[in-house]
């Protein structure tokens, strides 16, 4: 029996394996291309992205929020400072901010955020924050946020 052959014979083994790697490799990828497809990686709701002017009025101490674009959204889903939006056209922040039942807010709504602790006209700073939430709850995301009057 030659010794030296024996050791450098191995033409039974880089088939076997180069078949098995290429079936693993075949699998995973089929895996992971499936899984996007069906949405399966990814079960977050992204959260919107309209865009928003202010406008803030010293003698009644409100801000004016003017949607100018973007994506439209679900005002249910939107806070402003903790305080959820639910119907009407606006009121202080201690009652919420209010539209309609079942709004989808989109480009050229507008509401008015009656800001509270201050006098009208007392030209108190303010920071104001448009929260929106993901249907379950597990998602949030600031979509607006201003503040002023800027001190002179």
């Amino acid at each position: 029996m030659d010794l030296k052959a024996l050791l450098t014979d191995d033409d039974a083994v880089s088939p076997v394996i180069g078949v098995i790697l290429m079936v693993a490799i075949t699998v995973i990828l089929a895996a992971v291309i499936a899984a996007f497809v069906l949405g399966l990686g990814d079960t977050n709701e992204s959260a919107p992205n309209p865009t928003f002017n202010s406008d803030y009025t010293s003698d009644t101490n409100s801000v004016e929020i003017i949607v100018t674009g973007g994506d439209a959204f679900d005002a249910e889903r939107v806070t402003v400072d903790g305080n959820q939006i639910q119907s009407g056209y606006a009121t202080t922040l201690d009652s919420g901010v209010y539209f309609g039942e079942n709004t989808r807010v989109s480009a050229g709504m507008r509401f008015t955020v009656q800001l509270d602790g201050s006098t009208p006209g007392a030209n108190d700073d303010f920071d104001l924050q448009l929260t929106w939430q993901s249907d379950g709850g597990d998602t949030s995301a600031t979509i607006f946020e201003t503040s002023g009057p800027d001190a002179a």
